[in-house]
Parts: C-alpha cells; sequence; structure tokens
C-alpha cells in the first residue's frame, strides 16, 4: 500500500490477519479511524507480516482475548497502531493525538481550548502551521510536563488568555521554534513560563504582557537562538531567583536583549532584560527616528548628510556605524542626551563639522569606540565635547585638525581614555585633551601638533597608565592653578611625566605647572650614553660602567640620569659638561673618576639637580671635583668628592648654588671655592643646612675674588654625671 487515504472507521483504517503481509511506503493519512492499523493474529496461525518502510506508524498497544472452540482455547492478540503524523482540527483531536509519544501533530485549523492543553509523553512534535491555539479568555495554558522530555513546539500562535500562554514545568529538552504568545493588553501577564526546565527558543514572537514575555525562574536554562520579537511587553525576559536556589542560566542573550534593571524582595531577585530592536537606516530622516528608540541596534547602512543637529535620546543605543561617513554639515553635531545613557556609538567617520562634532551633555556610562573625527582646521573647533558626563569610555578613536581640542571635558565629566590619536592644527593654540574640574585615566594616547597637549585646571585629576608618544607638542601638560586653588593631581606609576617649569601669569596671580614627557633609556655602552644626552626629556638609566675616552657633553633639555651607582671613567683631559642647553637636567647616583682638571662642569646650565654622586680625584693631578661656572643654577645635596689639589667644588663667575646638605670631602686642598673673576656678577651660595663655614678671602692682583668655605667640624662633648651619696654632700 502506497499513499492510502482512510477515514471514519469504527474499528480501523487498515486490518491485517490471517498470516498476510503487508508493505507500507509513501505517505498514508487517516481521519477518524478508531485505530488506523490493526495487527491481529490467532493461535495456530503464521504471524502476519508488516513492513513499514517510512516509519509511518507507531505501536499504541496490544490486546489479547481467548475464545473457546472445538479445538480448543483460541488466542487472539490485537496490536494496534497510529500514524506517526497526526492532523488535527479539533481540540479533542489535539488532546489525543498527544497521547501517544513521539508524535508528530500537525494542526490544520484554529482550534480553542475549553481546558489545559497537558503534553506528558515524550518527543511530542506539535507543528501549527501558523495556526492559533485560542485559549478562550481563561486561565487555560499549553502545558508541557515533566514527563514531555525532547517536546517541539513549532509554528504555533498560542492567544488570548488571562495569565500565562505556555509554560514549561521541569521539562527537558524543550524547544520553542518560531512561537508566538500574544496576550491580552493590561491582562495577560506571562507569554511564556519557564520552571526547573532546559529550553531553547528561536524566533518567538511575544505580545501585551504586564510582567514579561518570557520568565525564567527555578534553577532553569534557557538558550536564545535565531532572532525574537517583543511588543508591549513591559520587560522581555524576567529572571526570577529565590533566596533559596541557584542561579538560572541564560545563553545566548547578548545580540537580542540587555539587561536594564534589577530589584530585590524579601525572598528573591529579580533581573529584567530588555528586547534590543535592529533598525536599519539609509538617511537621516530613518536615523533621527531610530536614535530615539530605547534599546535598539542601529546599523548605518549608507553614508549620512545631517539635515540638522542630530539628538540621542534612546536609551542604551548601540549605534554601528559600518564604516559609513557622517558629514555634519559644518556647524551640525551628535547630541547624547542625559537619558540615553547606555549608549554605544561605533565604527563611524565623521566630517566636516564645526563647533563640536560629539557633544555628551550630562549623561553617564556612554562608549565611544572606533570613531574617526576628521576636522577642516579653521572651522573645526572641539571633536568630543563633555560637559557634565560621567562614566564615558573612549577607545580606538582618532580626531584630526581640531582647532581648539581634541577632547574637552568640563563640569565634574569623568573619562577614560584608551588608543586615541589626536592631531592639532599647526600654529593653532589648540590642545590635545582639556580637563577642567574632570576626571581622566589615560592610556596609549598619540598626541601630536597641539600648542598644549594636555591641560588641566580647575582642581582636575589624571591618572597615565602609560604607552603614550608625543611629536611636535610644543607643550606636554600644563597645569593652571587660579588663586585658591589646589593644583590638579597627577597620578604617574609610570614616570612619563616630570615637572620642568612653574611660572606665574602676568598679574593675575593664576600659577601655570608645565611638565615634560619623559621616554627612558636603558644605557648599557658608550655610544648608547653619548646619544641619549643629546636627547631632551629622557630618563637615562645607566645599567653598566662606562670609560668614556671623549668629553661627554649633555646638551639635551631635562635629562634626567640615574646611575644605580655605576662608575664613569673619563680619559685624562676629559670631562663630563652640562651645557646651558640642559636646562632642568639631574643627575644622581654615580661615580666619577679618572680626571684632570674638572671632573663635572655645569657651565650656564639653569634648574640642574645633583645628588649622591662621587667625584674621586687623583690628588697630583685632579683640580676640581665639581665646577659650577658662569650663571648656572644647581642645586646639590649628598655629593662627596675626595683627592682634588684646588677643591671638591668650585662656584664662580654668577653661579647660584643651593646647598641641601648631606656633602662630604675627603684629602680637598679646599673643600669649596668661591670664585668671581674681575667683571663676572657675584656668585650666590643658599647653604639650606649651615653645613659649610666660610674660612677665608682673597683677592689678586686682577681683581678676582676667592672665598674659601670648609665643612664645619662636629665636636662632641660626653658629659658624666655622678650620683652623689647622702653622706657626701
Amino acid at each position: 500500500m502506497e499513499n492510502i487515504k482512510s477515514e471514519n472507521h469504527k474499528y480501523s483504517g487498515i486490518r491485517v490477519k490471517n498470516g498476510s503481509t503487508l508493505t507500507l511506503k509513501g505517505t498514508n493519512t487517516h481521519k477518524n479511524d478508531k485505530v488506523d492499523v490493526q495487527n491481529i493474529t490467532k493461535t495456530g496461525e503464521n504471524p502476519n507480516k508488516i513492513d513499514d518502510v517510512e516509519k509511518q506508524y507507531l505501536e499504541i498497544g496490544t490486546t489479547q482475548s481467548d475464545s473457546n472452540t472445538t479445538s480448543g482455547v483460541v488466542t487472539t492478540t490485537t496490536t494496534n497502531y497510529r500514524a506517526k503524523v497526526v492532523n488535527v482540527e479539533t481540540f479533542d483531536e489535539l488532546k489525543n493525538a498527544i497521547t501517544v509519544a513521539n508524535s508528530v501533530v500537525n494542526i490544520t485549523k484554529d482550534i480553542t481550548l475549553t481546558d489545559n492543553l497537558n503534553i506528558i509523553k515524550e518527543n511530542i512534535t506539535i507543528n501549527g502551521n501558523g495556526n492559533k491555539l485560542d485559549l478562550n479568555n481563561t486561565t487555560n495554558k499549553v502545558v508541557v510536563k515533566s514527563t514531555a522530555t525532547g517536546t517541539v513546539l513549532n509554528n504555533l500562535k498560542v492567544v488570548n488568555y488571562e495569565q500565562i500562554g505556555i509554560a514549561v514545568d521541569n521539562a527537558k529538552d524543550v524547544t520553542l521554534d518560531t512561537v508566538e504568545a500574544i496576550g491580552t493588553p493590561n491582562k495577560s501577564t506571562v507569554g511564556i513560563d519557564l520552571a526547573d526546565a532546559t529550553v531553547k527558543i528561536n524566533n518567538i514572537k511575544s505580545e501585551n504582557h504586564k510582567e514579561a514575555g518570557i520568565r525564567v525562574r527555578k534553577q532553569s536554562t534557557v538558550t536564545f537562538e535565531g532572532r525574537n520579537v517583543h511588543k508591549n511587553d513591559k520587560f522581555a525576559v524576567k529572571d526570577v531567583v529565590l533566596n533559596t536556589e541557584g542561579e538560572n542560566k541564560i545563553l545566548g542573550v547578548t545580540e537580542q536583549y540587555i539587561q536594564t534593571s534589577e530589584t530585590t524582595e524579601t525572598d528573591k531577585k529579580n533581573t529584567f532584560y530588555s528586547f534590543r530592536e535592529i533598525i536599519n537606516v539609509n538617511n537621516f530622516t530613518e536615523l533621527e527616528a531610530a536614535v530615539a528608540v530605547d534599546n535598539s541596534i542601529i546599523n548605518i547602512k549608507s553614508d549620512i548628510k545631517l539635515d540638522e543637529e542630530l539628538i540621542i535620546t534612546g536609551k542604551n543605543i548601540t549605534f554601528n556605524g559600518e564604516g559609513r561617513n557622517l558629514d555634519l554639515s559644518t556647524g551640525k553635531k551628535i547630541t547624547v542626551k542625559q537619558a540615553a545613557e547606555g549608549t554605544k556609538l561605533s565604527d563611524i567617520n565623521i566630517n566636516n563639522y564645526g563647533s563640536q562634532a560629539i557633544f555628551l551633555y550630562k549623561t553617564n556610562n556612554i562608549t565611544l569606540e572606533n570613531i574617526n573625527l576628521t576636522g577642516d582646521g579653521s572651522k573645526s573647533l572641539v571633536a568630543i565635547d563633555l560637559n557634565g558626563s560621567t562614566d564615558i569610555k573612549i577607545e580606538n578613536v582618532t580626531s584630526t585638525n581640531h582647532k581648539t581640542a581634541g577632547i574637552r571635558l568640563g563640569s565634574k565629566s569623568s573619562v577614560d581614555l584608551n588608543n586615541i590619536s589626536l592631531t592639532g592644527v599647526k600654529g593653532q593654540n589648540s590642545t590635545g585633551i582639556e580637563l577642567s574640574d574632570s576626571k581622566a585615566r589615560m592610556n596609549a594616547i598619540k598626541s601630536s601638533n597641539h600648542s598644549c597637549a594636555i591641560t588641566l585646571k580647575n582642581e582636575s585629576d589624571v591618572e597615565f597608565v602609560g604607552g603614550n608618544t608625543h611629536t611636535d607638542d610644543k607643550e606636554i601638560i600644563k597645569v593652571v592653578v587660579a588663586t585658591g586653588e589646589k593644583p590638579s593631581a597627577i597620578k604617574d606609576d609610570t614616570n612619563q611625566y616630570l615637572q620642568t617649569s612653574q611660572g606665574t601669569q602676568g598679574g593675575t596671580g593664576t600659577q601655570e605647572i608645565y611638565y615634560g614627557f619623559f621616554e627612558t633609556k636603558e644605557v648599557n655602552t658608550v655610544d648608547e650614553l653619548i646619544t641619549a644626552v643629546s636627547q631632551s626629556n629622557r630618563i637615562i638609566n645607566l645599567n653598566q660602567d662606562i670609560e668614556l675616552k671623549e668629553e661627554l657633553q649633555i646638551s639635551g633639555q631635562n635629562v634626567i640620569i640615574n646611575g644605580n651607582n655605576r662608575t664613569i671613567t673619563l680619559a685624562e683631559g676629559k670631562k663630563i659638561t652640562i651645557k646651558s642647553t640642559a636646562t632642568g637636567s639631574k643627575i644622581s647616583k654615580v661615580k666619577i673618576k679618572g680626571y684632570t682638571s674638572q671632573g663635572l662642569l655645569v657651565y650656564n646650565a639653569k634648574n640642574i639637580t645633583l645628588e649622591d654622586i662621587e667625584l674621586i680625584g687623583d690628588g697630583a693631578k685632579s683640580s676640581v671635583g665639581l665646577d659650577i661656572a658662569l650663571d648656572s643654577t644647581v642645586k646639590i645635596q649628598n655629593i662627596i668628592t675626595s683627592n682634588h689639589k684646588q677643591s671638591g667644588i668650585l662656584v664662580r663667575d654668577g653661579a647660584e648654588v643651593e646647598l641641601l646638605g648631606g656633602n662630604k670631602h675627603t684629602n680637598d686642598v679646599d673643600d669649596l671655592i668661591s670664585l668671581v673673576n674681575n667683571g663676572k656678577n657675584n656668585n650666590k651660595i643658599i647653604d639650606k643646612t649651615n653645613q659649610y663655614n666660610k674660612t677665608d678671602e682673597k683677592k689678586d692682583a686682577s681683581g678676582n675674588v676667592r672665598e674659601y668655605y670648609n665643612i664645619r667640624k662636629v665636636v662632641i662633648t660626653y658629659i658624666e654625671v655622678f650620683k652623689l651619696e647622702a653622706n657626701q654632700l
């Protein structure tokens, strides 16, 4: 038999007996047959043979009956089969169809339920074929029971219920695919309720639920696949965890849902997720409407020119530019308002802006990522402007040709900046990043062509993580401190930035503190050292002893040499010279030896610091250990000199020296000499710890004046106190 159709038989559609052989092929259909196939055998007969080639039928039960005949008792065995695939159009037919495990039930018409539809058998598949199960405006529902492992509901609409549309109660491996749960507005509570269940949900549609479209509870596991849709649900998903239970597992939620709130009650915690609508836009009108939709995912499918300011008010928006261009028409801008918290803008090129490109106004938790901003130099002022906005993340952003600032923060804004490239307009009074009464954490900032890379004012706070670079920035950091204010706080554990100077704005009382950017160089050879000391803003770590056969000239500004207690040996007649260009330089923790005339010469250099340096002369050859000359300004501390035939320290010709203590001199003819050659400025020696004592002064025939200083001797006097007995007084 092949492709047969059988209807309305009170015993069976097909009956096989008396040792028959039946082969079933194709797709047979049965309607209103009490039993689809009967296999009847009697004692003494050959068994029937049934070959169900397509596996169309399921065994539903076997009965036996005995009858007395002249030859004895005859037993009749009846095995009943029902088609695996059943078409139904009434509630009774549907209820009957799901009583057999492994059945596939096709609903061919809309059906109204007069009671719960309880699915209790394993591996039931119900294909709704787009038809409705009308729950009759009652508490009726579709229930998948704990015994109904492997249930599949497919292409089915459940409508018109008071409370719950579909309940999966302690059932495992359940699939809901292309199912619609359409509640009644202001009446239906939950579309799909999962309790202690394991369920896969794919392409469902949920509407009109006053609690949630999907409720997950009692340690359920739900996996979302495909693309679900929610409309007029208070929340798309509600995750309920009692205090006495473990967490539910909600998987695959990222693309479709976003956690928007959480509440805690006496006995449970509720976590709520909202649905994320995907909106593809091709023009400004579509874009303007999309940015007002909460939780939406907006995909830009074409380059767009702004007709007017784009104001983003939707909460938790993800704005995917897909590498497209937004032309701001020289004067328009993108404004992210307070209501738009949780919004992310990414993968977009923004061109042709005026006063601002992106303006964050009193909002929070905003992410700007993978954005390129290109100004025109003469008109484009600030690329990204923050006013009263907090918890802002800006990452992988490039701004070029901004006239005023690349990124500007004001009114207690806070931002985390990572991998930012800012290129200003040469010759303009531009800033890379400006903070006013705000906070920023900065990592991997690349700044170039600014009059000042970073400006801090109004008691701002900045933390540098590392990886920053500067190219052609006139100033690196400027801290502006108005009268009555504290300086802005700088945390820099990487020691990239060090203070280089300080001054006061003319007549205002406002201080300006400047910091330079310092690159660390590890030095192990003579050539590396010679190169390093010629470059400005360098921190030089000396890792090996060095032998110099030529003079070492320190010419870079703000050179910091950490000697690490290494030794520099000078060839005869050679010295280390700190030149006039080396303003702000510092040398520490190094030994210098092998020289003849001078070991270390500071020549017309300003703001020099020398500390923890040992100058070891050769008494017969070495004249001076430390020579400070010609209007230099130097601070020295913990300087040790020995074996000099003139003096350990020589100060001459208008130099200013601040002695901070800790100096030692051994076997120097004189510890310190101040020499003023005729016609030169007087020296200024500031002895902060009163360590030195002037011992002599001489003037030669040429009018040159020498003052001699030696370290004061410390005399310790011991006083013995005796206790007298009373009879000795």
